[in-house]
């Protein structure tokens, strides 16, 4: 990691808009031949180490300008002038002012003590991020759930219509709701060792996160997942192609909707939107003769979030549920009625 990169990753976790202006500053700290520098908002704290050859100082400066500023040097100097910080790199200058480095709240405070998560635990994460709340007035669902439990760690993330669960192996004791915006940074960082405790501790060489936990209880949506003889089996590539067909007449976005019937072995999709109309047909294997109805934005997240070329549809009525299980992977939600 260069300097840069260092800059880069901390300012990520500083907040843009808060109403505290602290909270929008990164915190240097250089001492002995190493930067270390840290930012932090009410949900995430990062901090970053390199070895820089620079003079022993400590301040706070706009996480953002810092970050527009590195973008123009090769190689920066730093000395402190006054109530200024001063960045060269060879005729380019900036004197930035700075805010006392105590002021900075620092890291959240957190231990190590807690059960140590393994690494793939970052991928069942990954795979139940898109259905995660981020504004739900519901707050425990602006999380994802790692909930350990005889032998199996799983991953639910969940806005309310739709869920996303994911499973693993593990022999552990972990019950904590991660942030959403905090579970972007660990997927985008990959830290190599997670701790669990009353905090999430994401460690790497160079890079320490700490992410606070969401306090609450997260819904059982095992409860909704109900045996159903009725199974839909379609393609994926034939399913998303009818899907961008129907995003073209997303108008408004977030409220459009497609129907699905199926019959005799084929499936109709179809959407109207503000007097125009889209139709496709795909071939299915289904049991019975049915319809249901969906937000088209959902659905396109929903199949996407499959691996495979054969998704099956376990379909418990127009009014219930829909969801396809994939042995350690389940995704499901509510059709519109």
């Amino acid at each position: 990691m260069n300097i840069k990169e260092a800059i880069h990753i901390a300012a990520s976790a500083a907040s843009g808009k808060s109403t505290l202006p602290i909270l929008t500053t990164i915190a240097i700290k250089s001492e002995l031949g190493r930067m270390e520098f840290t930012a932090s908002d009410t949900q995430v704290s990062i901090r970053t180490t390199v070895d820089y050859d620079a003079p022993d100082f400590s301040c706070c400066i706009d996480a953002r300008r810092l970050v527009s500023i590195m973008g123009l040097m090769d190689k920066p100097t730093f000395k402190i002038s006054d109530s200024n910080l001063l960045i060269r790199d060879g005729k380019t200058r900036f004197s930035v002012q700075m805010v006392p480095f105590e002021n900075h709240p620092g890291m959240i405070p957190t231990s190590d003590t807690g059960s140590v998560i393994p690494k793939d635990a970052i991928k069942i994460m990954s795979g139940v991020r898109y259905a995660a709340g981020k504004n739900s007035p519901r707050h425990m669902l602006n999380g994802i759930f790692l909930h350990a439990e005889n032998g199996t760690l799983t991953a639910y993330g969940s806005d309310s219509i739709r869920v996303a669960m994911r499973s693993m192996p593990f022999d552990g004791t972990v019950k904590i709701i991660v942030p959403t915006n905090a579970v972007e940074q660990i997927i985008k960082h990959q830290p190599d060792e997670l701790i669990a405790g009353r905090m999430l501790l994401c460690r790497k060489p160079g890079f320490e996160m700490v992410c606070a936990a969401i306090d609450g209880s997260y819904p059982d949506f095992k409860r909704a997942i109900k045996p159903s003889s009725t199974i839909i089996t379609v393609k994926k590539s034939d399913i998303s192609r009818s899907i961008k067909a129907m995003n073209i007449m997303r108008i408004p976005a977030d409220m459009s909707r497609m129907r699905l019937d199926w019959e005799s072995g084929l499936m109709k999709i179809s959407s109207t939107q503000g007097g125009s109309e889209v139709e496709d047909e795909i071939p299915v294997s289904a049991p019975i003769d049915s319809y249901f109805s969906v937000n088209i934005g959902y659905f396109s997240d929903f199949i996407d979030s499959h691996d495979s070329e054969e998704i099956d549809l376990v379909f418990n009525g127009q009014t219930t549920t829909i969801y396809s299980d994939r042995g350690n992977a389940i995704d499901l939600f509510v059709p519109l009625k």
